[in-house]
């Protein structure tokens, strides 16, 4: 029997974890290849690597914090090296710390929106020539509610989380015609 995602390769960003290892896990039984990213927890990527090969799916972990613009192109290169490309993005990784606006450093601010905002951006960057390549693709982003409700202590992970969205819908539109699908999920 076929598998949906049978021959597609997926790439998650924060996927150690939480929401990220979940949708690593689904894409794996969906049949798609998995390239398993996370910052620093090693042992937890590579846990999530082994539940997927461990069900008959193919995985690799590739480590490195994607807010750092020489990252996401070393994890595009590796994608390419094991499985040929990418062709569903889904950026996961974010800090939630919790600080109340009066207390918050602007180092702080910044950690927070360059993970979820700057690595949204540089994973596209990296991962939507291969998906140009490929024919297509998929390119999801995971916000939150946050952006939407207001919360008290985490106006840093309110407006990374508003930007992202409002990248992801400006590139709905514009990567529409290269048959790559933008969307942005707040669970």
């Amino acid at each position: 029997m076929s598998l949906p995602l049978q021959g597609k390769v997926a790439l998650v960003s924060g996927a150690g974890k939480n929401i990220g290892r979940e949708i690593a896990l689904t894409l794996a039984r969906d049949g798609a290849s998995v390239v398993v990213n996370g910052r620093s927890d090693r042992a937890a990527v590579d846990g999530v690597v082994a539940e997927i090969v461990k069900g008959g799916g193919k995985a690799i972990a590739a480590m490195g914090d994607v807010s750092d613009p020489a990252v996401p192109p070393r994890l595009a290169d590796e994608a390419a090296k094991a499985f040929g490309g990418v062709d569903i993005l889904v950026s996961n990784a974010g800090l939630r710390k919790q600080t109340s606006f009066l207390d918050m450093s602007f180092d702080e601010w910044r950690g927070i929106l360059s993970v979820a905002l700057d690595g949204a951006f540089l994973l596209g960057k990296a991962i939507v020539p291969q998906m140009v390549k490929r024919g297509g693709g998929a390119f999801v982003a995971i916000s939150g509610i946050s952006t939407h409700v207001g919360t008290p202590n985490r106006c840093h992970v309110s407006a990374s989380k508003s930007g992202l969205e409002g990248l992801m819908r400006a590139l709905a539109i514009e990567l529409a015609s290269r048959r790559i699908t933008v969307n942005c999920v707040a669970p």
